[in-house]
């Protein structure tokens, strides 16, 4: 069996109706399991004789103690006791929990608890137990982890207590989060309301979108924006159902750098291979290269050359790939081992060539180039192994050109954008949805109407394609395109804006992830789309991102500040939980 400590000091939640609408006297109660077992006692005579009754009369049933909640979903290792004291067992979808019991999300697991009309969403490594010290209060003892709560609709003048070790505060809204600290100290942040923290007298008022720390034996800090990282904790309890967008995120890793700064993932998620862009006013700029041990902390030589762009790890983590330059504008496609070493290159001469795509067996790299020396005007795909061998055309022609290409996951099938010269009247050119076996054979088109600077997105069961596309100009979208043909669909909500589009990685690439750029520089939204019927819902506020790493488990996002004439952007990294998806 397992044991925890009390519990120092209290948060204590009282639910408004609204936010500054003046406190109301308490309306509703926690819903309480009112049904009492039967304690009738058998007569005194046998019905129907006047023979006596020497039978022992029933037992009476143990009361239960009132009904705290009920478990909604749970992922992977959750256990429970319901009842006080009882023995820990494995947690299961309707079990009641009752006032004194404890769910358990162990590691890469979480459950999602109603109690009353409230859904609560415990964070992996995290123990929870509900109490009622009086009839209009439910008392929840968390010590260590972290809970997202929704607290929509509740009626007026309810009373939560959530116990920490550091902190009191008093919440009017929606849904809000409570995480303890490594080392100590609470952090609370809110996505709806407003979230009073009191502290020896002092409070500080915590408003949608913001966070604010109580430190151990300190005061709480004055509520800043909600930093990228929060955000992003955000996503293990998105939406109004709390949902699982993200998995149980393990830790959060960040760096700064001067200038604007992009780049890719090593398979493992361990070494961020970064370009940085640092402006000089006018056109004049400089650029640079940089490698990131994310699990070091610390820049590490490269070992690809200065001018090298677009650098990209094959998925079993042995090469790297990388476009490279010269200074008449022509490029080569490279290869480097991970570990340093000579590179090979394919194509000298007038070769333009760029954009290199990894074949998830790592065994082939599709690209896109065109030889002006001979004459050609635009773009066409190859492929070719990483040690420059059996370069090989995939599409020819020269009536429009070919990009974009995406591998299917199980390296079979290549989808690819055909771009078509744009009228006069377009803002940029339009194109084709095509996708074609490996080996260059079979092509064929899948849409029509897309956009020519769009990327396709495969999803991990290689059944669909995620597109930017319109209708027309004024009706445009992210569609979910059939590979084995058939018609498309829109999601909806993106008909407006310039969208990007990422699976999730789930098994099912469920839900979408859906970028779109706002007004300012720099300033982008991330939100989600779970499903048809599902309104979309904001995820995060970063510069650019997600970037994936081959296996899933970690993601890059950016987060790009002026400062006077130049930038510095903060890249952060989330790991997952191994093991959260089987």
């Amino acid at each position: 069996m397992h044991t925890r400590k009390r519990l120092f000091l209290s948060i204590v939640l009282l639910l408004l109706a609204s936010c500054g609408s003046t406190p109301v006297a308490p309306t509703a109660v926690v819903a309480v399991d009112t049904a009492v077992p039967s304690t009738a006692v058998s007569p005194t005579t046998i019905p129907g004789t006047d023979v006596p009754n020497t039978a022992v009369p029933p037992t009476p049933a143990p009361t239960l103690p009132p009904l705290a909640g009920q478990v909604v979903d749970i992922v992977n290792d959750v256990d429970a006791h319901p009842l006080p004291g009882g023995a820990w067992e494995d947690a299961l979808v309707e079990m009641s929990i009752y006032l004194g019991g404890e769910v358990w999300a162990q590691e890469a697991s979480t459950a999602r608890v109603q109690v009353a009309e409230q859904l609560i969403r415990v964070a992996p490594n995290t123990i929870f137990s509900c109490g009622q010290p009086d009839p209009n209060t439910v008392r929840i003892d968390m010590q260590e982890g972290q809970m997202w709560l929704n607290v929509e609709g509740q009626d007026p003048g309810t009373t939560y207590e959530i116990q920490t070790p550091d902190a009191v505060a008093a919440v009017r809204g929606t849904r809000f989060s409570v995480r303890t600290l490594t080392g100590g100290g609470t952090l609370v942040s809110t996505v709806g309301g407003t979230v009073t923290l009191a502290v020896a007298g002092t409070t500080v008022s915590v408003t949608a979108g913001q966070q604010s720390t109580v430190p151990v034996g300190a005061l709480p800090t004055e509520p800043v924006t909600m930093t990228l990282e929060e955000q992003m904790r955000w996503g293990n309890a998105a939406g109004a159902g709390l949902d699982v967008i993200f998995p149980a995120v393990q830790s959060v890793a960040s760096f700064s750098h001067q200038g604007y700064v992009h780049g890719s993932l090593s398979p493992d998620g361990r070494f961020f291979l970064g370009t940085y862009y640092l402006h000089k006013g006018g056109e004049d700029h400089e650029s640079g290269n940089l490698t990131y041990d994310v699990v070091a902390g610390e820049f590490i030589s490269d070992v690809t050359p200065a001018q090298a762009r677009g650098r990209k790890y094959s998925p079993d983590g042995q090469w790297i790939a990388y476009n490279n330059p010269d200074e008449q504008g022509y490029s080569q496609i490279c290869f480097i081992p991970a570990a340093g070493g000579t590179a090979n290159c394919v194509g000298t001469g007038q070769i333009i060539a760029g954009n290199p795509y990894w074949s998830p067996d790592s065994q082939w790299v599709a690209f896109y180039r065109f030889d002006l020396a001979a004459g050609e005007r635009y773009f066409n795909l190859y492929k070719v192994r990483p040690d420059g061998s059996e370069l090989t055309p995939l599409t020819s022609g020269q009536e429009n050109a070919k990009a974009a290409p995406d591998w299917s996951p199980d390296s079979t099938q290549i989808a690819y954008v055909v771009r078509l010269t744009p009228p006069e009247s377009s803002s940029q050119p339009l194109g084709e949805l095509w996708v074609m076996d490996a080996d260059g054979s079979n092509a064929r088109m899948l849409q029509d109407k897309i956009y020519g600077y769009t990327h396709p997105y495969w999803n991990p069961a290689g059944q669909t394609l995620l597109v930017r596309g319109y209708e027309d100009e004024d009706n445009r979208g992210m569609w979910l395109v059939p590979a084995a043909g058939g018609p498309a669909e829109r999601v909806p909500g993106t008909e407006a804006g310039d969208f990007d589009g990422e699976w999730s990685p789930s098994p099912s690439g469920w839900p979408l992830l859906l970028p779109v750029y706002g007004s300012e520089p720099n300033q982008r939204t991330v939100y989600y789309y779970s499903g048809e019927g599902q309104p979309l819902q904001t995820f995060a506020t970063p510069s650019w991102g997600p970037i994936w790493s081959a296996d899933r488990q970690t993601v890059a996002f950016g987060d790009v500040r002026a400062t006077g004439a130049d930038e510095v952007t903060t890249v952060y990294f989330m790991h997952l939980v191994p093991g959260f998806y089987p």
